[in-house]
């Protein structure tokens, strides 16, 4: 089974041969195991569940189910009025009579229909309140897990869970569950009534129950089963025409149109195996039900008209009793659609729910006593981590301190952990040895939020959300005005394309950004980090898709930056010219430091650094970049890049 490869912060979770955070050697290395999965509760279970966000609305519920009492007593009432008009009117041949009693019953069914409707409405819009609560609980949760989590999953199986599993649920609460309040109420007062008009009419109908009951039992827990799997059916093929749609560039350039319509059609056929066996069973399970109603009603007309000739009802009272009947069998017959959709919605609330008992790994449990000032002195101590339970290693004993305000160039081969050390910064995974500490503080007794407002990350694969350049600018601080994303926007230099989109800092960017190149979709990225405006800046490969000149002036600003603000900026980069204005270059290998120091002391060395050198894995310009240069001059080893001028009101 594929799994999407999904995209985060401006990042992807697998890197190309440029990054080396989960791939080795051309292989994807596993994630980590996901948080154990929770014991599956029963469906009375999961119910009570999702009655737990309704408390909020209970004013609202009380009501409503009072108004369908209401309405449910009304329609009780209803049966003896006619009787009355048969006993009544009818039988003593007084028509003004019978106009009166007629407009009595109608005055009744009105008064109980609106009354009913009231009551219908107040629960209806309460359920749909309840699952925007429950959708919006869920994508919270989803979003607190850790990346380790969605590395075993399907994006397309989680937005089913989140779409079509929550309807699901919605319909159990809105139209089956207020369906089975009106039934249930109906089926209580019309067997109470039948009882009190003729209780020997009312025993043949009582035999319904068991039946009923039985069949329930018989064919429920297939059912749930069946609708459990007739979901996960549904999110497959949900995840690969996902899948299909997300990667389009790549169905398109590989031809694999058909390969991937076949795909989804196995996936269809499987589902609709499912489907057609879920169809089969609540077919054979109404029939069977309404086969003995049918019957309970054929004694009952067959017993009752027996007791009228006998003159020991009247027609009247058999008429009544037949209506009494004709709601009792209505609620046995809805009875049989309710419990089938509650049995689906078993399958889909137990899928929701698995999700929301899920713990993250990443703890947030932080010190009472965190500085609130940052200086951004970082220290690797010893740094342990692997993606895998296995045993295999991406970082391995590694030490090192970043100053506070320096920069520091992380290189080596695709694999030697340099992303990954970037991703452990941010507490997106934890060491699983060793410490990484942030002004002398281990990064794990800092809260989440404080440890994600100064550390901020820029990747090579950069997404981009649909909307307009200004909200993706933004995105990294959503109280700034138009004036600071602007300021932003020069800074990345990125404000001069966009000043010459159609609609400037309005143009809608489409899906993950597919509108702009992939140069402008990294300068977006990076004024959004600028925005941002972090203590310490990740940049990993930021830059690989701009030209050399824009990537000179980039640096410059980011160097005139950090020393102005104290910025502490890491770079993992394979190109010359980001290596050279470091203050520092750490060289990695196997997942651990083997070289450290400035670039022409590195050289000199003719240790590793050198070797990348050789080797052309460090290089000044990529080829396909945008705005490629035809020549590229190296620059000698002490250069520096031009700073450009910035005034003070900038960041």
């Amino acid at each position: 089974m594929l799994v999407t490869s999904w995209s985060w912060f401006d990042g992807g979770v697998c890197e190309d041969k440029a990054k080396d955070s989960h791939c080795k050697g051309g292989r994807e290395v596993s994630a980590p195991e996901s948080s154990s999965r929770p014991q599956r509760k029963s469906f009375p279970a999961q119910m009570l569940r999702i009655a737990a966000y309704a408390r909020p609305y209970t004013r609202r519920i009380t009501v409503g189910v009072v108004l369908v009492l209401l309405g449910t007593m009304f329609s009780l009432v209803y049966p003896i009025g006619i009787a009355a008009v048969v006993d009544t009117a009818v039988g003593s041949g007084d028509e003004r009579l019978l106009h009166v009693f007629s407009i009595c019953v109608l005055g009744l069914f009105v008064l109980g229909a609106v009354v009913g409707f009231s009551g219908n409405y107040l629960l209806d819009s309460t359920g749909e309140y309840l699952v925007l609560d429950l959708r919006k609980k869920l994508l919270s949760n989803l979003l607190k897990l850790d990346l380790a989590f969605f590395h075993s999953q399907r994006a397309g199986d989680l937005t089913a869970r989140l779409t079509s599993d929550t309807a699901s649920i919605r319909h159990a609460v809105t139209d089956t569950g207020v369906s089975l309040l009106n039934q249930g109420l109906m089926l209580v007062g019309s067997a109470g009534v039948m009882v009190y008009l003729n209780w020997k009419l009312a025993l043949i109908v009582t035999l319904l129950a068991p039946v009923t009951t039985v069949l329930s039992r018989r064919f429920g827990t297939f059912f749930q089963e069946i609708s459990r799997q007739a979901q996960l059916r549904n999110a497959e093929s949900n995840a690969i025409a996902h899948e299909a749609i997300s990667g389009i560039p790549l169905v398109k350039s590989m031809s694999r149109r058909d390969f991937e319509v076949a795909k989804y059609e196995a996936a269809l056929k499987a589902l609709q195996k499912e489907r057609t066996l879920l169809v089969r069973t609540d077919a054979w399970f109404r029939g069977l039900v309404a086969v003995s109603t049918s019957l309970a009603v054929v004694a009952i007309f067959w017993f009752g008209g027996m007791q009228v000739l006998a003159e020991q009802i009247s027609a009247g009272e058999l008429v009544a009793f037949l209506f009494y009947v004709q709601n009792i069998s209505g609620c046995f017959a809805s009875f049989a659609q309710l419990y089938a959709d509650l049995n689906q919605a078993a399958g889909a609330s137990s899928r929701v729910f698995d999700l929301l008992d899920i713990e993250p790994k990443i703890s947030d449990e932080a010190r009472p006593d965190v500085a609130s000032t940052c200086s951004g002195i970082v220290e690797f101590d010893d740094v342990g981590f692997g993606y895998t339970s296995n045993g295999i290693k991406v970082i391995d004993g590694l030490r090192m301190t970043v100053g506070g305000g320096s920069v520091v160039a992380l290189v080596g081969n695709s694999g030697c952990g340099k992303s990954s050390l970037l991703h452990l910064l941010l507490r997106l995974y934890d060491v699983n040895a060793g410490q990484i500490r942030i002004d002398g503080v281990d990064i794990r007794e800092y809260p989440l939020a404080w440890l994600r407002e100064r550390v901020t990350l820029v990747s090579q694969d950069v997404f981009l959300f649909s909307g307009s350049v200004r909200e993706n600018i933004r995105y990294g601080n959503l109280e700034a005005n138009d004036k600071e994303v602007e300021r932003a926007a020069r800074f990345a230099q990125a404000h001069d394309f966009v000043a010459k989109l159609d609609e400037g800092y309005d143009t809608e960017v489409g899906d993950r950004g597919v509108k702009l190149s992939g140069g402008q979709r990294q300068r977006i990225a990076l004024a959004r980090a600028f925005l941002r405006k972090p203590k310490i800046l990740l940049l990993d490969e930021a830059t690989s898709g701009v030209d050399y000149a824009i990537e000179n002036k980039i640096l410059a600003s980011v160097i005139e930056w950090g020393k102005r603000e104290g910025i502490t900026t890491i770079i993992v980069t394979h190109r010359l010219n980001s290596i050279r204005i470091s203050d520092r270059v750490a060289v990695l290998d196997g997942g651990r430091l083997i070289e450290e120091g400035s670039y022409d002391e590195l050289v000199s060395r003719g240790g590793k650094l050198a070797a990348l050198l050789e080797a052309g894995i460090l290089r000044d310009f990529d080829e396909g970049v945008e705005g490629k240069v035809a020549e590229t001059k190296f620059l000698a080893p002490s250069t520096k890049v031009r700073s450009v001028k910035l005034s003070s009101s900038v960041i």
